[in-house]
């Protein structure tokens, strides 16, 4: 199965979740890929961007797809790490050359 990259940046928190939702909805019930989320100019991201991570993820594993999150900045990656759901999330540690 095929990669479809979606880049997220700026600030991921309750004002901006709802449009990223949305938009990562609209790739989920259109497309047959595997998503990756690269998060190369996420600088911020609050608990209700991480959930809108975890029900993307979990919209993808009901169709057997795949999340992978790459390009983890150091704030975003604790965040998410502290909750745990870096493994769930399938957080790259770098991304591959």
């Amino acid at each position: 199965m095929a990669d479809l990259r979606y880049r997220v940046w700026g600030d991921i928190d309750l004002a901006t979740s709802s449009d990223l939702e949305a938009e990562l909805l609209n790739l989920v019930n259109t497309t047959t890929d595997d998503l990756v989320l690269d998060c190369d100019g996420l600088e911020f991201i609050d608990s209700s961007g991480i959930a809108v991570f975890v029900h993307t993820q979990r919209l993808l594993a009901l169709q057997d797809r795949e999340l992978r999150v790459v390009n983890l900045g150091a704030m975003p990656r604790r965040a998410i790490e502290l909750l745990g759901l870096d493994k769930l999330l399938g957080v790259a540690e770098a991304e591959p050359a």
